[in-house]
């Protein structure tokens, strides 16, 4: 106490508090304790420079089969994805409800799955069009840009490699979705011509892909008559576009649903040349 009968308190520092220690199940994770494969830029140096070995050994293909899921699941994530994908995938729900259950579906020219964004986002819709229309039978895909690493993906997704290039010349017998996404016009051609006249006018042949219908604008006189059943398929579809991702899609940009309608094959089909078009390579993306 003071000479005057006040008693003077002085100024002490702030108290120091001394943290408590946190539990080992509350520390944020680090590059220590994270898998060190699915770091950001591990995950790109595995996409973009070791992708490309063809012989990998067993160790670096199912660390670059985990980059490569990693990468697709972070794209999944986002949100403008999970909505286009929920957006998409009813339009076709919606579409095929009154038609025939879909057996197989098979997928041509997607493009690099380590190297292209629209081919992920195009992959992730193909999964998604798998889970949702609960396909009992068999996915298939091709793209000869497909290095040994996506193929193992593709395997580890339950989608079966094919192991030939087939030119989209496949015969179907039960009712099929082929998901094509922006492939050569030959390619869709091909698919016409090997299903027109034993699948009764391509009634089998569903199919998700560019309008072939514009072709009969562009086609010169003699690519016409390479291509004689664009003309004649234009009879038998009926067209369900897909929404746009965002304005400068380029994924789903001008892609449709193709659903065969019920018009008699006489009517449509006549005579036709099966002339044989290009054997060229089947890739719709590129890298």
């Amino acid at each position: 106490m003071e000479d005057d009968g006040f008693t003077l308190v002085r100024r002490r520092g702030r108290a120091r508090r001394t943290p408590a220690p946190r539990s080992k199940h509350d520390s944020k994770p680090t590059e220590a304790n994270r898998d060190p494969i699915l770091s950001k830029t591990n995950i790109q140096r595995l996409l973009y420079n070791d992708v490309d070995d063809d012989s990998p050994s067993p160790e670096e293909t199912a660390r670059r089969i985990k980059a490569i899921q990693a990468n697709l699941d972070n794209l999944a994530e986002q949100h403008d994805t999970k909505i286009y994908l929920d957006r998409a995938t009813k339009v076709v729900q919606d579409a095929l409800k009154e038609f025939s259950p879909i057996k197989d579906i098979v997928c041509y020219g997607i493009g690099s799955l380590a190297h292209n964004r629209d081919s992920k986002l195009q992959f992730l819709f193909l999964r998604s069009l798998v889970s949702s229309l609960q396909i009992p039978g068999h996915v298939y895909i091709y793209d000869p840009v497909f290095k040994p690493v996506e193929i193992a993906v593709c395997d580890a997704y339950h989608i079966e490699w094919i192991n030939d290039n087939e030119e989209c010349k496949r015969l179907v017998h039960d009712t099929t979705l082929f998901y094509m996404p922006h492939c050569e016009k030959f390619m869709y051609h091909n698919l016409f011509q090997a299903n027109w006249k034993q699948c009764r006018g391509l009634s089998k042949v569903v199919y998700i892909g560019n309008d072939t219908e514009r072709y009969l604008d562009v086609l010169s006189r003699k690519e016409s008559a390479e291509f004689p059943l664009f003309s004649k398929a234009s009879h038998v579809y009926h067209k369900v576009p897909l929404p746009l991702f965002h304005k400068h899609d380029r994924a789903f940009h001008g892609s449709y649903l193709h659903i065969p309608v019920n018009h008699s094959h006489d009517e449509i089909a006549g005579e036709i040349e099966t002339t044989e078009t290009p054997g060229l390579m089947l890739s719709s993306a590129q890298a």
